[in-house]
């Protein structure tokens, strides 16, 4: 799972809740950076190259939006621009939320590792509805979640493939057995 950072027995998830901030980032970026660009390239391209130059540097200035643009995508895959942060501490046996926007802590509760399961997620793209599985806490389960912003009784902690998900649920069975044992 790209979102999750493990320390130790800590299991870091950072998580958007719902928060439009990363999507609306990915959306406007892309086409502002291309615009700015382009708009620069356009601008200053005639003193600095020859005639012959300027269209290869339109290829250039393509190429280097892509580029930049892909690297954009990654990092905000990794969860540097959520606001949530939950932490799953298997030696205190705790799960708490932290919003990074307000810097403050918005809970903390003792962790029961049974109400960590498996559930899907709803997603609609180009007017097309798709499943894809998240790993969730929750008190009760659910077949169906929404993006939330993180409760102590339910709190999306991460979208993946099923088996990688399973993976990270194994892990952490695993570090609880090596704990209290």
């Amino acid at each position: 799972m790209v979102n999750l950072e493990k320390n130790n027995y800590q299991y870091i998830f950072s998580v958007n809740g719902g928060d439009p901030k990363a999507s609306i980032l990915g959306l406007l970026f892309p086409f502002l950076l291309l615009m700015s660009g382009s708009g620069l390239y356009y601008t200053y391209a005639e003193r600095f190259m020859s005639q012959d130059w300027i269209v290869y540097g339109w290829g250039g200035v393509i190429v280097l939006t892509l580029a930049l643009v892909i690297s954009f995508f990654q990092k905000i895959s990794t969860g540097s621009f959520s606001r949530f942060i939950v932490k799953i501490d298997l030696e205190l046996a705790q799960i708490s939320a932290f919003d990074r926007a307000r810097t403050q802590s918005l809970w903390t509760n003792s962790f029961y590792p049974e109400q960590l399961y498996i559930s899907e997620i709803l997603l609609e793209l180009n007017g097309e509805e798709y499943t894809f599985p998240v790993l969730v806490y929750a008190e009760e389960r659910f077949e169906l979640v929404e993006e939330a912003v993180p409760y102590p009784d339910r709190a999306i902690l991460g979208y993946a493939e099923k088996e990688e998900i399973e993976q990270v649920l194994q892990e952490i069975h695993a570090d609880i057995e090596k704990i209290y044992s």
